[in-house]
């Protein structure tokens, strides 16, 4: 890997004894050793829902792993009064956050502090062993996304290319990993032609329905499926398609009534016309009104909320040098409608913004971005780096996160903590053209830890001695951060794995 931490590429350079493409000799490296202890399931035993059949829907058995459910654990019912003597223990869902009252309130997910949630600020934090989500043949699936309920971890990926058709896989995790249910496989209905794609997903959750939203790339559109309290899929929603959408970022958000959904639309044909937008989505699936910003790259494009009433639209915009600068601009969320545009980073001659991600640590955004320094004689090279900024004040000064002649930033995410800012990053060869299957970019993930300033703490190459990694996905686990991505074999099939990084 040719990458180097520090906060300029000179002093880099001189100090952490890079290569010519940037390497550090000090990074470390996560180890390859699958916990997969949790148990397998037999993929001639999977259960298949069709999501085009109601009656069907909650029918599906997981793996029964013999353990009480931890949502049945003292978990007031929603809407109950959390406070009551017979309530039982405080429901993350539902407790203040920044009380010490025992209980490390959910709400944080969107970044801020609570002295009940362990610290995260620590110099160097722990990742703990990598443990195998799919005990079944792997596969080319996409994202295994997540989200935490506050007393477990949910996880679902796709399963673009199984005989059976399309489908998605569903388990769900303790705080430490330990498998509560699944991996169980359930069949889904898209439209006619439409396939799910080996790229970018975001699994949302809603605290006062218990259900989460699933959102995953396709050829046609963007894929939105409900999925219930008992992990089944409910009602298919389509959101405007990404013609090219392997790179390309997709979130979720939950307002405690309706979900926002963070995509790209952009045409098949010319002109493109890329454009980061922010839809409603109702709870019963109607998708409603969209708010977009016009990009003039399809990479460059993202969202990110403040957990409240904000949410920020990051993108790159064209420049009167041809170049392209980075921007945003905020949507109030409560008046649907759009704030001033700033420019985050101009555009030179020599610089060009190509890709973007965000978080939120409840104060701030965190955006880390790369583009192409260009250079005569074939010295140009690809920096990634990272700002904060808060609407109507200037952006920091960047910290320099990534640099290589031949890699580039290609999909990662952002999340924010009281104690700092975690990045995980796919970077893949610059020559390559996306993250698909059989692709020759030689996908590889690093995690980043930064201090909330923006300085870097740690950052460490995930699964160094595999073939390849890459689709990392982020997600707070009440102050501890589960990590999980695909791991590549030698024939280019993947296995999705999981680990936790915390402060010991």
């Amino acid at each position: 890997m040719r990458a180097c931490v520090g906060l300029s590429f000179l002093v880099v350079a001189a100090l952490c004894g890079c290569d010519d493409d940037g390497t550090s000799s000090g990074d470390a490296a996560a180890s390859d050793a699958a916990a997969g202890d949790a148990d397998s399931v037999d993929a001639a035993s999977e259960s298949f829902v069709d999501a085009a059949r109601p009656e069907d829907a909650g029918d599906v058995e997981g793996v029964d792993s013999g353990e009480i459910d931890p949502r049945d654990a003292g978990a007031p019912d929603v809407g109950s009064d959390v406070g009551s003597p017979d309530a039982g223990p405080p429901d993350p869902r539902f407790c203040p956050a920044g009380f010490a009252d025992g209980c490390c309130s959910l709400s944080l997910r969107y970044g801020g502090g609570d002295p009940d949630c362990a610290p995260l600020d620590c110099e160097t934090a722990t990742l703990t062993e990598p443990i195998v989500l799919d005990e079944v043949p792997p596969s080319y699936a996409g994202t295994a996304a997540m989200s935490w309920t506050g007393r477990e971890l949910r996880i679902a990926w796709t399963d673009p290319y199984a005989s059976a058709g399309e489908g998605i896989w569903d388990e769900r995790r303790s705080a430490d990993g330990a498998l509560l249910s699944g991996p169980t496989r359930r069949a889904v209905s898209l439209a006619v032609g439409s396939r799910f794609l080996v790229a970018g997903a975001a699994l949302g959750y809603a605290p006062s329905t218990d259900r989460g939203l699933f959102v995953s790339l396709g050829t046609r559109a963007l894929h939105a499926i409900e999925i219930d309290a008992s992990d089944a899929p409910g009602w298919i929603g389509d959101l405007p398609p990404s013609c090219n959408g392997f790179h390309q970022p997709v979130t979720v958000y939950d307002t405690g009534t309706e979900w926002l959904v963070g995509h790209v639309e952009e045409r098949c044909a010319s002109p493109v016309d890329p454009t980061v937008t922010l839809t409603r989505v109702a709870r019963d699936g109607t998708v409603g009104d969209s708010l977009g910003a016009l990009a003039r790259t399809r990479l460059g494009l993202t969202t990110a909320y403040d957990g409240a009433n904000e949410v920020a639209l990051v993108y790159s915009g064209p420049s009167p040098s041809a170049n392209a600068d980075l921007r945003a601009r905020v949507v109030d969320v409560s008046a649907w409608s759009e704030g001033a545009e700033t420019i985050l980073v101009p555009a030179s001659s020599n610089v060009s913004i190509d890709q973007a991600e965000a978080g939120h640590d409840g104060t701030t955004y965190g955006i880390v971005y790369d583009y192409l320094l260009y250079a005569p004689l074939g010295a140009s090279r690809w920096i990634t780096e990272f700002r904060t900024w808060s609407p109507g004040s200037e952006p920091s000064a960047p910290t320099m996160l990534f640099t290589s002649s031949d890699r580039r930033f290609a999909q990662g995410r952002v999340i924010g903590t009281a104690d700092g800012w975690i990045v995980a990053m796919t970077t893949v060869l610059s020559t390559g053209t996306s993250l698909a299957p059989g692709a020759t970019d030689d996908p590889e993930v690093w995690l980043y830890r930064l201090t909330p300033d923006g300085r870097v703490r740690q950052s460490l190459q995930i699964d160094a001695d595999q073939r390849g990694a890459l689709l990392p996905d982020l997600e707070w686990v009440g102050g501890r951060i589960a990590l999980t991505w695909a791991r590549e074999d030698l024939m280019r099939r993947q296995h999705h794995m999981l680990s936790f990084l915390g402060c010991e």
